[in-house]
C-alpha cells in the first residue's frame, strides 16, 4: 500500500515530464525556435534608425526636469510651438536600456519585442489553421510587411498591444468567454505608447458588428451575440474609451 501510493506522485510528475519535452522538442516548437532565431537575425542591423536618438533625447528631458515635454524645443522654425509626447512610456523604456548597455541594450529590447510579435502571430495563425506550417509562412509574410517598422520605435509596443486586445477580442468569439476586463488596460497603455491605437477600436467595432449579424450570408455563417455577450461588449468597449484618458496629457492626447 505504501509502495503504491509513494509510487503515484512518481508517476505523474513523469507524465508531466514527458508531456513537457514532447511540447518542447515538437515540430511547432522547432518553428517557433527559428521565428526567434530569424528575429535576432532581422534585428542585429537595424538598430541605426535615426527616430531613436531623437526618442532618446525626449527621454533624457523627461529624466532630467522631471516632466514631459510640452513644447517644441528642438526645431528652429517652430521652437516653442505646442507638442505632446506620445511616446513617452517606450522612450522610458529605451532610454533605460540604452543608459545601462549602450547600443546593446536598445538591441535587447528590440529583438524581444519583434520576437513577442513573432510568437503572438504565430499562436492566433495556430490557433485558426491547426497547421504550424501555414501559421509559420503566414508570420514570416507578416513580419516581410511590417520590415520597415522593426528597428527601435514605439509603434512596436503599439503591435503588441494591438495583438493582446485582438487575441482577447477572438478568444471571446470563439469560446464566448475571455479576460475582456484586460482590454482597457491594455488601451490605457497603448495610448501611452504609441498614436496607432484607433486600429484597435475599428478591430473591436468588426468584432462586435460580426455578432449582430442574425442571418446567414451565403456560406457564411451567422454568430450572433446574446444579449449578456453584447452587454458585456459595450461596457468593455465603454471602459476601453475611458481608459483611453488616463494618460499625462488628458483629453489633449485622445484627440
Amino acid at each position: 500500500m505504501y509502495t503504491e501510493t509513494a509510487a503515484a506522485p512518481a508517476t505523474a510528475k513523469a507524465h508531466r515530464v514527458s508531456r513537457l519535452s514532447a511540447r518542447l522538442f515538437s515540430f511547432p516548437a522547432a518553428i517557433l525556435a527559428i521565428l526567434v532565431g530569424k528575429a535576432f537575425w532581422t534585428c542585429r542591423e537595424r538598430i541605426v534608425d535615426p527616430d531613436i536618438w531623437w526618442h532618446l533625447r525626449n527621454a533624457q528631458y523627461i529624466v532630467t526636469h522631471g516632466r514631459l515635454p510640452t513644447v517644441d524645443s528642438y526645431s528652429f522654425t517652430a521652437a516653442g510651438s505646442a507638442w505632446l509626447d506620445h511616446s513617452w512610456l517606450p522612450e522610458l523604456l529605451y532610454y533605460s536600456a540604452y543608459h545601462a548597455l549602450g547600443l546593446r541594450g536598445l538591441f535587447v529590447v528590440l529583438t524581444l519585442t519583434v520576437a513577442v510579435l513573432y510568437v503572438g502571430i504565430f499562436s492566433l495563425c495556430m490557433k485558426q489553421t491547426g497547421d504550424p506550417l501555414a501559421a509559420a509562412v503566414a508570420t514570416i509574410f507578416g513580419g516581410l510587411l511590417a520590415m520597415v517598422g522593426f528597428t527601435p520605435r514605439a509603434q512596436n509596443f503599439g503591435w503588441l498591444c494591438f495583438i493582446a486586445i485582438y487575441a482577447i477580442l477572438l478568444h471571446f468569439r470563439t469560446a464566448r468567454r475571455a479576460p475582456l476586463w484586460l482590454i482597457p488596460a491594455l488601451f490605457c497603455l497603448w495610448i501611452n505608447c504609441h498614436a496607432a491605437w484607433p486600429f484597435g477600436l475599428v478591430v473591436f467595432g468588426i468584432v462586435l458588428g460580426s455578432g449582430l449579424i442574425r442571418r446567414d450570408i451565403g456560406q457564411l455563417a451567422a454568430a450572433p451575440w446574446t444579449r449578456a455577450e453584447i452587454r458585456k461588449l459595450i461596457v468593455t468597449l465603454a471602459a476601453s474609451v475611458a481608459a483611453l484618458f488616463v494618460n499625462p496629457f488628458g483629453y489633449r492626447l485622445v484627440l
